[in-house]
């Protein structure tokens, strides 16, 4: 029986015997070796004092279970001068000292726990017949070693929650080998300025525009440069445009219905959507909301006029810090934009409205025929369109029907401040017409907005004096003067994004993984064990 290939060192071990029972295979195996070399002084030996059976698991054999005997020796040290008279022979390739698992056996659970964790882990071993708990997966990852890299020289740093709002710590990537080379328990400016000054070698650090890393780079790598990252830069800028936006709700609701309220047509197209009224409960709740909503909004201007601070009105009316800045940052109440729902009715509504306008009115009769053309929705579906039409009397008879057009949010209308003319659809384009009239401070930010994008993505370096100038003037929305003060504060940086061809990129993706391993782990493991997770699945 040819066994030689599937023991773990076939150089080292000789097979002597193989049983199997119960789903069990045990091999017997002894050593080659005619010599061992002392563990403490090196001394080669030849003289056997005594011999002992070593039981190690290893690899299954297709769903068996295998159990190594090692018929191990003891030895006798001839070396006077060594404090040790007797050792154990020891074969490094088979298995650790004092391990009851062989080498590739930890090794293999050591991936599964690295993909895993420790309780799925454990599962799916069991489920490949090699037996290990989730504490011995969690003991095998903390004692492995982690991969040694090389002294990085450009790297990218960025922050994760523990706690989202809480607490953060900070991942390093190597953006060189797009690797993340190490994990930090806190999101400081010492601990990074720590990490850096053992790392004498950095020449670049890409990072966002946070206060912690920006000290602690200028202070534990002053020979690096420092790049701004290029996304971070557009996220800022849109943050910048949701604030004026949020400053002017009432002109965005006045933009879309001089855009939209006027525009008629005779029956609904196929995929339109018209608007079906909720149940009265529903709409008991969206009132309740909506007045809670405006009362929040009243009280946090009424505390911020006693003096009280933003964190603090937060806390009392049980409402986010973020929530109090929007409010009083808004010249006005908020409204929220109700986003249109799209349904499987929508295909066949041109079809409905026809046969309504006909006079037949009976649901029954008309979702049999819709369900033989091919409409997959329920009864109530048709039940409630009809219902709706039935107690609407704009809807009845050949009355002109308003096209849905759905009303923009602030964060849309921000977002589409950045954008080109040849990227709008014609309702967009509508939309954005009717704003800049109503509100020519939104004209003037379209205009810093779509100069400033066009810049970082196409990194133009000698455009950013020029735009810093015109975000800077007078007649410049306030929020585009702070968003423009803000980079003068972290020029070289920033002029830095728009002339490296280093991003913070490929760290953002190494978040996105942190997260997902996070979440895997959330209540069951510590930071030592995603940090082993983490620079191990890269």
């Amino acid at each position: 029986m040819r066994l030689r290939c599937l023991l773990p060192s076939p150089e080292a071990l000789r097979c002597e015997s193989v049983e199997v029972a119960d789903g069990l295979a045990a091999i017997h195996v002894v050593s080659t070796r005619r010599a061992c070399s002392c563990p403490c002084c090196g001394s080669p030996s030849q003289r056997v004092h005594s011999w002992y059976e070593r039981r190690l698991s290893d690899l299954p054999w297709h769903g068996l279970e295998v159990r190594i005997r090692w018929r191990s020796r003891k030895f006798f040290c001839d070396n006077a001068a060594c404090s040790r008279r007797i050792f154990v022979e020891r074969l490094p390739d088979v298995a650790e000292v004092h391990s009851r698992r062989t080498t590739r056996l930890e090794l293999t659970l050591r991936l599964i726990a690295l993909a895993c964790g420790a309780e799925p882990g454990a599962r799916l071993a069991d489920r490949l017949s090699m037996k290990a708990s989730g504490d011995s997966l969690l003991r095998i990852l903390r004692n492995g070693k982690t991969p040694d890299a090389a002294e990085p020289k450009v790297i990218g740093v960025d922050d994760w929650a523990f706690r989202r709002g809480r607490r953060y710590g900070t991942i390093i990537c190597d953006l060189e080998t797009h690797r993340p080379i190490d994990l930090l328990p806190d999101r400081s400016a010492d601990s990074f300025q720590a990490w850096l000054v053992e790392h004498p070698d950095i020449r670049v650090v890409a990072r966002d525009r946070g206060e912690y890393y920006a000290r602690g780079a200028t202070a534990g790598a002053p020979q690096a440069v420092q790049v701004a990252d290029r996304w971070h830069l557009l996220r800022n800028l849109s943050d910048a445009l949701r604030r004026l936006t949020d400053r002017h709700p009432r002109q965005i609701v006045e933009a879309w219905r001089a855009a939209f309220e006027t525009t008629t047509m005779t029956a609904p197209p196929v995929g339109a959507e018209l608007p079906l009224s909720p149940p009265p409960a529903a709409q008991e709740v969206k009132f309740y909301r909506d007045v809670r909503r405006r009362d929040h909004y009243e009280q946090v201007h009424l505390l911020h006029q006693q003096g009280k601070s933003q964190r603090s009105i937060g806390r009392e009316l049980s409402i986010h810090r973020e929530t109090v800045q929007r409010y009083l940052h808004a010249t006005s109440y908020p409204e929220r934009a109700r986003p249109s729902r799209r349904t499987g009715l929508d295909p066949f509504r041109a079809v409905l409205w026809e046969n309504w306008r006909n006079g037949r009115r009976n649901a029954v009769e008309l979702y049999r025929e819709l369900k033989a053309t091919g409409f997959a929705g329920s009864y109530d579906m048709v039940g409630r369109c009809l219902r709706q039409w039935r107690t609407d009397p704009s809807l009845a008879g050949p009355a002109p029907l308003q096209k849905p057009v759905r009303r923009p949010s602030a964060r849309r209308v921000a977002w589409l401040l950045t954008r080109q003319d040849a990227e709008f659809s014609s309702e967009e384009r509508t939309f954005i017409d009717c704003l800049q009239g109503v509100c020519p401070e939104t004209a003037v930010a379209r205009e810093l907005g779509i100069r400033f994008t066009a810049m970082v993505r196409n990194r133009r370096p000698d455009e950013f004096d020029g735009w810093l100038a015109s975000a800077l003037a007078a007649d410049s929305p306030r929020d585009l003067r702070a968003f423009a003060r803000g980079l003068q504060g972290d020029l070289a940086a920033v002029r830095a994004a728009l002339e490296s061809p280093w991003s913070n990129g490929q760290t953002e993706g190494h978040v996105h993984r942190l997260k997902a391993l996070k979440r895997q782990m959330y209540g069951r493991a510590g930071f030592d064990l995603l940090r082993i997770r983490v620079l191990n699945s890269a």
